[in-house]
């Protein structure tokens, strides 16, 4: 779901094992100029820290977010121009 929604918002999605080092980890956010990663809290504190954001999809905090979210489709006015 999170590769599909990143893909619709025309963002850019970049695997990482988790099994790669620290190091090589944080040269690949730093060098693709991610703004966020999405990750889950069993690897949250194995990653390194610096610039980036991480968001846990299995959090608490999340979870509530979610619940709390509206489930109506938001209302988007498409122009068709030529």
């Amino acid at each position: 779901v999170a590769i599909l929604a990143t893909w619709k918002a025309g963002a850019g999605y970049l695997p990482i094992d988790p099994e790669y080092p620290a190091e090589r980890i944080g040269f690949m956010l730093a060098d693709s100029g991610a703004a966020l990663t999405l990750t889950t809290e069993e690897i949250l504190d194995d990653l390194p820290a610096g610039r980036n954001r991480f968001v846990a999809l299995d959090s608490t905090l999340v979870e509530m977010q979610l619940a709390a979210a509206s489930v109506d489709s938001p209302e988007v006015g498409v122009a068709a121009e030529g």
